[in-house]
């Protein structure tokens, strides 16, 4: 190999180290008890599905759904620099007739 392709292997090797990454949820334990999710991803290149996806499936260990509260740039790792702040919510509950049984509605005391 000639001393000449070296450097531009190296420069091939650290351009491919530093290509973007899928999201990925960059949340810890207290985030979590608020009921927080933080998820790191490349604006431009991640579809935004991709990211309500990562966000929805940390929601869902808990029974939850998430909700996109807003984006900031340049907040996680060069590889993935830009954050979507979601929130976990209670999911909507299904009104189908049948779906859930209600309480029978008491009858009315006697009138005297």
């Amino acid at each position: 190999m000639s001393v000449r392709v070296l450097p531009l292997l190296g420069v091939v090797l650290l351009l491919a180290a530093c290509a973007s990454e899928p999201p990925f949820p960059q949340t810890d334990a207290m985030a979590h008890r608020h009921g927080v999710v933080k998820v790191c991803y490349v604006s431009g290149e991640t579809p935004p599905e991709q990211v309500a996806a990562v966000a929805e499936a940390a929601c869902a260990r808990f029974g939850r759904t998430a909700r996109l509260d807003g984006y900031m740039p340049a907040q996680c790792a060069w590889t993935a620099p830009d954050l979507a702040l979601f929130h976990c919510e209670d999911r909507p509950r299904d009104d189908s007739p049948g779906a859930h049984r209600e309480r029978p509605t008491p009858p009315p005391f006697p009138e005297r």
